[in-house]
């Protein structure tokens, strides 16, 4: 059965995902019911119906231009404020506290990897799940490409790590909220909000976040030409690499050969060096994360469009009870040596939540609780998610594959 759009119809496809996406944004900005949900649940799961309802066809060559060209090219500006002196010189405590969130994901992830060492293409499912929550979907996304996932696995992983995005935000929200938690652990910034009589809660968190800024036309214009640079030496460089001959037995070689040689591990890295070198550059220039967040948008939509809900509901499990393990031992670790070092309460839920939702998510949330002291903080640490979390999904993918020599 075609769809309502035929998938040759490309410029109706792509004015339908564009319109995805900003229906996405419009709605999480507008709507309590999508600032649950959020923006990428929206668009994810919109196109999704869409394309169950045959308006959307599933396969297009609109999809294929956005897997290939748009992802990669989101990457740089996401991370063009990623300084990570400023990082570690101005969020303070959560700086550690996010360490420690990452070391407990990563053990989590290793763990689960051991137990579905059997599990074909288990070395990819748990870079994507390390990478989900380390840093945020952006990572799971960039890890499913790096070790060759089918595009079904990536989607069912980004459905299920969004899905529990939200469980753990109204999680957050009981927390800070329980009598027990006030008890136990410090809530300094609950208290500071809770006094203050001149609260603003006419704006929802997104809305503030995304709240209109100067940009101009030549920042659009250096962004894009910095951004596509950045990807396309990043490309040859991938080349190069992944054309050096290594043989198979040489586990090691192989393994660096894998991860340094691609693409989504070699943009982070360059836009890193190149941030710590020119930081006054970078941040002069204004609109990156709105660019990048909108070529990330399309592509949750196209991900949407393609995903199989039968398929779903068949390899969906592994993705659920590997999600339910990582996030478990992630917050358990923080709130065990939260407890003993005395941390607070609103210190360890920021620092978990830009480890598993990534830098927009910890802003909203510190928006949205009146925790100003933490919203720029929150948002540092979730850059530095985005940044290495590329990095401990393949580093954790990699010993699970040396533990078990048949996997993957």
């Amino acid at each position: 059965m075609t769809s309502l759009i035929p998938q040759d119809s490309l410029w109706l496809v792509w004015a339908a995902v564009v319109g995805m996406a900003a229906f996405a944004f419009i709605s999480e900005q507008k709507w309590k019911w999508a600032q649950v949900l959020s923006s990428a649940i929206v668009g994810i799961f919109g196109a999704m119906l869409l394309a169950n309802l045959k308006i959307l066809p599933t396969k297009s060559p609109a999809y294929d231009t956005i897997f290939r060209y748009i992802l990669p090219l989101a990457i740089p500006p996401l991370l063009f404020k990623c300084d990570i002196k400023k990082i570690i010189r101005e969020s303070g405590n959560l700086f550690l506290i996010m360490n420690i969130s990452i070391v407990a994901s990563c053990l989590a992830g290793l763990f689960c990897g051991y137990v579905f060492r059997n599990t074909p293409g288990i070395k990819g499912i748990i870079a994507m799940m390390v990478g989900a929550y380390t840093g945020g979907t952006l990572n799971l996304v960039a890890m499913g490409q790096v070790f060759q996932v089918d595009e079904a696995y990536i989607s069912a992983a980004s459905v299920v790590v969004n899905v529990f995005v939200i469980l753990i935000l109204l999680f957050y929200s009981f927390m800070t909220v329980s009598k027990w938690f006030r008890k136990t652990y410090r809530h300094p910034h609950i208290d500071e909000f809770e006094s203050d009589t001149n609260n603003d809660t006419s704006m929802s968190p997104a809305a503030k976040h995304w709240r209109p800024k100067p940009i101009s036309l030549r920042d659009i214009a250096l962004t894009l030409a910095t951004a596509l640079a950045i990807t396309a030496v990043s490309h040859m460089i991938s080349k190069r690499i992944m054309a050096i001959e290594v043989a198979e037995t040489a586990k090691v070689a192989k393994a660096f050969q894998d991860v340094g040689g691609s693409v989504y591990l070699l943009m982070p890295a360059m836009t890193l060096i190149l941030v710590g070198l020119f930081p006054k550059y970078f941040n002069s220039l204004a609109g990156a994360e709105e660019m990048g967040t909108l070529m990330i948008m399309l592509f949750f939509v196209a991900l949407g469009c393609k995903a199989d809900v039968l398929l779903f509901l068949t390899i969906g499990p592994i993705f659920l009870i590997t999600a339910v393990i990582i996030l478990s031992c992630n917050l358990a670790v923080l709130l065990g040596v939260g407890r003993l070092f005395n941390w607070s309460l609103e210190d360890i839920i920021t620092s978990s939540n830009a480890t598993i939702g990534g830098p927009t998510t910890a802003a909203a949330l510190a928006v949205n609780k009146g925790w100003r002291a933490l919203v720029v903080p929150g948002l540092l640490i979730g850059l530095y998610g985005y940044a290495f979390g590329n990095y401990f999904g393949g580093f954790i993918a990699s010993l699970v594959g040396f533990m078990v020599p048949a996997a993957g």
